[in-house]
């Protein structure tokens, strides 16, 4: 049962320790004292985010990307345009870049 202590905060694992010794303040407060040795933890859980910080954290971190991926994103918008615009064909002038120019036949 002691495997499955997870403690995060000072408070919790005094509350598991009062659980395990089914309530036996003593033996909890012993228990407590073994292992708390050597642990820093905080006296009490960090308060949760409310739902309005979570969706605004949320939100500076979708305009955080948009912005350290501009060109990324710019040079999509405009691959897929150029295909719509050309209805699937390349643009001219990537085909003819690719093209090599071949020695001239003599008859």
């Amino acid at each position: 049962m002691i495997a499955g202590l997870v403690p995060s905060s000072k408070m919790s694992l005094k509350l598991q320790c009062l659980i395990l010794k089914d309530g036996d303040e003593e033996a909890a407060d012993k228990l407590y004292s073994y292992l708390i040795k050597g642990i820093n933890l905080p006296d009490t859980d960090p308060v949760q985010p409310t739902l309005m910080q979570q969706m605004k954290d949320g939100a500076d971190g979708v305009v955080d990307w948009i912005k350290n991926n501009a060109a990324e994103l710019t040079y999509g918008y405009n691959f897929i345009r150029e295909i719509i615009v050309n209805k699937g064909a390349l643009p001219v002038a990537e085909v003819a870049d690719e093209i090599e120019e071949l020695p001239p036949i003599n008859e």
